[in-house]
């Protein structure tokens, strides 16, 4: 059973750098963020709920379907059926054509299956309604508070220029790259 517990946090700005930062060492994480952006009004009030910030590290299970020969969305349904839990991941385009009968040709260059979710170890939570609070909910058993003790304390410690699990090549000043991207087409092809 998946348990939470509260720490005290003071710029949240910071905080979600620093952790996703530490999220980068895994294999599978998810981060989600809202940017802070302001949640639209419903009936005429602002709604206050949601997460400010949602994210997910290490691998407890996982499932990967990568062709259209199974169910994936029975499989999916299942998987979440047996664990109960918070499950991140994705669903590719292409299992479009296990909903209608389309086929696309386009080249797949990053391969990547038709889904792919996983229960994550750790599940780090900031609520939209009290920004200075993160939530870190670990599975009993699997887990132990000291662990996600030790983890909020190495989280909240890291500094600009700390290296997080042993890799020299990646420090927290080094998250927002010079990335360069190299266009498949032209602009021309493509009008």
């Amino acid at each position: 059973m998946r348990k939470f517990k509260s720490y005290p946090i003071d710029k949240v700005d910071d905080f979600k750098k620093r952790l996703l930062f530490w999220l980068n060492h895994d294999q599978r994480c998810c981060f989600l963020d809202s940017n802070n952006f302001p949640n639209l009004p419903k009936n005429g009030k602002t709604d206050t709920n949601g997460f400010e910030c949602l994210a997910a590290g290490g691998c407890i299970d996982e499932i990967i379907i990568d062709n259209h020969d199974r169910d994936a969305f029975g499989l999916i349904e299942d998987f979440y059926n047996e664990k109960k839990d918070w499950l991140f991941g994705f669903f590719s385009y292409d299992l479009k054509n296990e909903v209608e009968e389309l086929t696309s040709d386009n080249p797949d260059s990053i391969e990547l299956p038709l889904l792919h979710f996983f229960q994550p170890m750790f599940v780090f939570m900031v609520a939209r309604d009290n920004e200075k609070i993160l939530q870190i909910g670990y599975v009993e058993g699997i887990s132990t508070v000291d662990e996600v003790d030790k983890i909020f304390e190495t989280i909240a410690g890291l500094e600009n220029n700390d290296r997080v699990h042993g890799d020299d090549a990646n420090c927290i000043s080094s998250l927002d790259p010079d990335i360069q991207i190299k266009n498949r087409i032209t602009r021309k092809q493509y009008l």
